[in-house]
């Protein structure tokens, strides 16, 4: 979509490009399964059917039912099940174009399972489930596969915690999110009675949950009064559209970390945006207001140990949910001369990569056949592309992906051809 927006999808398409998607259809991956909403206004997911994408690939989709609905919530942060409908109606006319260019391809329903990487190409192993192995070569590999949680740290901890208090479950984000036991729906679900839920993370991971729950709570779906504490090791970074905004809110912040150079925003990547931030600036009397009947957070500084999360951690919780951010989902990867796996530099806990997008090994020397961008991999803001100094994730969102990111992604498939 990048290049659709950017005007350089005829470029990219001449080159070659064959998508490889592990869905049955392209666009919209788990979004129908989650029960947050996004973080980006509605009015951004349908910025593509204004410039030059919307008259040429996304052509006669302004006025579809699909985007009808998603512009009745231009203005609000809306459901991401209100806007997979329209993200697979974009997915179908990529698939489209790349099917109908003779030098593209799109193959749906399989997953890439290994990217050997040479010094002339790649070569990409991969299969639908319960086919044959198949394989594809190239130039390069763009590897965009989403996230998963984290769960590695600190896991050992909330596992020595779970087994000292046997009537503490503990759920992962991505089930709180996307599963069926905690949603309006689950009416049969166990947690329904609980009286406390901790949520043990950090910035929107944690946040977007919270704010899931105080809509369950708001709504009854809890049998009993519920209470839910936030816990993480710094207060949640907020959005605010400019320097004075934040301080007119009386929100703490230092300019020569948390504001991006180029926007004048403050927190402009990390923070936290829509419904997580409005319970946010409630539980920290930042609104007029008042936060949840029981909804509270705390700060826990790290590192996590069992002692330090065991004091943390009420012991009345009946349910833990693990909020901790998200790795890069990856293949597996090896060069192709010997299978050796490569060992990928990660820093702040996700991957690591140049400016232009190419991931670094350990050693710091960057792996010229592969391009990784998104959740937990690739880009942190740099001079060209703004953002906060301070912060340390990696970059995401609808708007960079089709812009800035993109840009960046684009000129490193593009500029370097064997």
């Amino acid at each position: 979509m990048a290049a659709a927006v950017q005007g350089r999808l005829d470029e990219l398409l001449d080159d070659g490009v064959l998508l490889i998607e592990s869905t049955e259809s392209a666009g919209a991956g788990a979004f129908a399964g989650y029960t947050i909403r996004a973080n980006s206004l509605g009015s951004a997911f349908l910025e593509c059917l204004e410039g030059r994408a919307g008259k040429e690939l996304l052509a006669g989709l302004e006025h579809t039912p699909e985007a009808e609905a998603l512009r009745a919530r231009a203005d609000e942060y809306p459901p991401l099940p209100a806007v997979a409908p329209f993200l697979a109606l974009v997915g179908r006319r990529v698939v489209e174009a790349l099917r109908a260019h003779p030098r593209c391809d799109a193959i749906l329903g399989h997953e890439v399972r290994e990217v050997q990487v040479a010094p002339d190409g790649v070569r990409v192993r991969f299969t639908a489930p319960g086919g044959a192995p198949r394989e594809a070569v190239g130039e390069r590999a763009l590897i965009a596969m989403g996230g998963r949680e984290r769960v590695e740290v600190p896991g050992r901890a909330v596992a020595r915690l779970a087994a000292a208090r046997p009537g503490l479950a503990v759920l992962p984000s991505a089930e709180a999110i996307g599963g069926p036991l905690l949603s309006a729906g689950a009416v049969d679900s166990p947690y329904r009675d609980v009286r406390r839920v901790s949520v043990l993370g950090g910035a929107h991971s944690a946040w977007a949950v919270a704010a899931q729950l105080a809509v369950l709570a708001r709504d009854g779906w809890f049998r009993h009064d519920v209470a839910v504490r936030v816990l993480e090791r710094r207060d949640p970074p907020i959005f605010y559209s400019s320097e004075e905004e934040a301080r007119a809110d009386g929100y703490a912040f230092a300019s020569d970390r948390d504001v991006c150079p180029l926007s004048g925003r403050v927190h402009r990547f990390a923070g936290l945006r829509g419904p997580a931030r409005e319970l946010a600036r409630r539980i920290l009397d930042l609104d007029a207001e008042a936060a949840p009947a029981g909804f509270d957070s705390r700060t826990v500084p790290g590192p996590w140990t069992a002692d330090s999360l065991a004091a943390a951690v009420p012991a009345d919780t009946g349910l833990l949910i693990t909020a901790l951010g998200y790795d890069a989902r990856l293949p597996r990867l090896t060069e192709s001369q010997d299978a050796t796996p490569l060992r990928l530099a990660r820093r702040a806990g996700a991957v690591d990569s140049g400016a232009d997008a190419t991931p670094l090994l350990e050693s710091g020397a960057p792996v010229r056949r592969l391009v990784t961008y998104g959740l937990g991999a690739g880009l942190v803001p740099h001079d060209g592309i703004g953002g906060e100094p301070g912060y340390t994730g990696r970059l995401d969102g609808l708007w960079i992906y089709q812009h800035d990111v993109g840009a960046v992604v684009l000129d490193t498939l593009l500029s370097t051809r064997t």
